[in-house]
């Protein structure tokens, strides 16, 4: 029998080496999807907290002011606002007050914290 030189084809080990390489590089590209998708899941979430917290304290700064905190859930979030006096008018009629928004998601991990400072009329005694 005699060999023959000119066969063309690829051998088994060639074709298994590149399927190896091919299976590699599809692993690499659904891992990079999969964190993508991660990364724009946690920025969603991160950005409705961010919208509830910027309108807990829009709802706080036109309110009258109260010394308690509060807190409660909206939207999937738990929140907790409350506001400090950090200057009062020498009349007791207005003061500086520090609003403080906390938002957390359900399972107790903070996500977003924001504040902001209001001129507030005093409720009269």
């Amino acid at each position: 029998m005699r060999e023959r030189d000119d066969e063309r084809g690829f051998t088994l080990v060639e074709v298994l080496v590149s399927l190896v390489i091919a299976g590699l590089l599809v692993a690499i590209l659904l891992n990079g999807a999969a964190t993508a998708q991660s990364r724009l899941r946690a920025a969603d979430v991160r950005r409705k907290a961010v919208f509830v917290a910027e309108n807990l304290l829009e709802e706080k700064a036109v309110a009258p002011f109260g010394a308690e905190p509060h807190d409660g859930t909206r939207g999937g979030f738990a929140w907790a606002v409350d506001e400090q006096i950090v200057q009062a008018d020498p009349r007791g009629l207005f003061a500086l007050v520090e609003l403080h928004a906390r938002i957390a998601s359900p399972d107790g991990r903070a996500l977003f914290e924001a504040h902001t400072r209001k001129l507030k009329a005093l409720p009269r005694t």
